[in-house]
């Protein structure tokens, strides 16, 4: 028997929430501040929805930001006046 389209309809509502994290465990996941995530947000770099108090990232979009987006701080290189003589 076919699916009703209420039932197609929830289980694209199903699988959309399912990939949705909170800023906290986005984070946590790409080993950032929860502030780097919401600035990102605020940029436009990730986009987040709003669910009550919650802003809900897409696991998906987070794990591709950490990929391409978030960049490692920047290191100096060692030099003959890093260390005493």
């Amino acid at each position: 028997m076919p699916k009703g389209r209420e039932q197609r309809e929830r289980e694209q509502r199903a699988a959309v929430l399912a990939d949705l994290i909170s800023v906290a465990e986005a984070a946590r996941l790409i080993g950032v501040n929860e502030s780097s995530i919401r600035k990102a947000i605020k940029a436009g770099r990730l986009t987040a929805r709003k669910i009550g108090p919650v802003h809900l990232v897409s696991r998906t979009e987070v794990a591709g930001y950490a990929v391409v987006g978030h960049r490692p701080r920047k290191v100096r290189p060692l030099t003959n006046r890093s260390f005493p003589a």
